[in-house]
């Protein structure tokens, strides 16, 4: 599911099922990714969804103000897709894929 604003963000998270795992962009047209994020860690059907931020904000004061606030990830833009696979397989808890030989 996608979501490009507060009213889609909301729209999806009221739609069963709750997600396996929400990709949150910080810089959205009129909502803070941070404080979807908080709002995430404050509701208990989405408390324990893993989250990872993505985003092109890479300050430290950023990182770290969406690890404090409940993250399980964060990736900065631009990034390359394996990072993200990784990330998703490790928040998740599922194993690496098997290499070719």
């Amino acid at each position: 599911r996608t979501a490009a604003n507060r009213a889609d963000v909301l729209a999806e998270f009221r739609k069963p099922p709750v997600p396996n795992l929400v990709l949150l962009d910080v810089m959205l047209p009129d909502v803070d990714g941070f404080e979807v994020l908080g709002s995430l860690r404050r509701h208990p059907a989405f408390r324990n969804v893993p989250v990872i931020m993505l985003t092109g904000k890479a300050t430290r004061e950023a990182v770290l103000r969406g690890l404090y606030g409940g993250a399980d990830g964060y990736i900065t833009k631009p990034f390359e897709p394996d990072a993200l696979m990784t990330a998703v397989r490790t928040v998740l808890g599922l194993p690496e894929p098997a290499r070719p030989r």
